[in-house]
């Protein structure tokens, strides 16, 4: 299986920068001194918990490879970085 591109650096959320748009929220990748957009979320009852989602899907995924291919002592250490990104996503 190949493994999957990603925008560089942490997914995180914003809320729209741009003046003329109805604000709504903005995933964003922070790599270094770089800002670049992944993901603009439209308008909807949910468009708060869908750019949580978004910006998690990274480390969703990240995490749940790690958990797959851990063991022993490493499992406490996958389990961890799967609540957190868990949380990332829900809160």
């Amino acid at each position: 299986m190949p493994t999957p591109q990603f925008t560089p650096g942490t997914w995180a959320l914003t809320p729209s920068l741009d003046a003329h748009v109805w604000p709504r929220p903005v995933v964003i990748s922070l790599d270094g001194d770089h800002t670049r957009t992944v993901a603009e979320v439209a308008y909807s009852p949910f468009m708060h918990d869908n750019a949580k989602l978004i910006s998690a899907a990274k480390d969703l995924l990240v995490a749940l490879q790690f958990v797959m291919t851990a063991h022993g002592e490493q499992l406490d250490t996958a389990f961890a970085q799967a609540q957190a990104a868990i949380d990332k996503a829900t809160t």
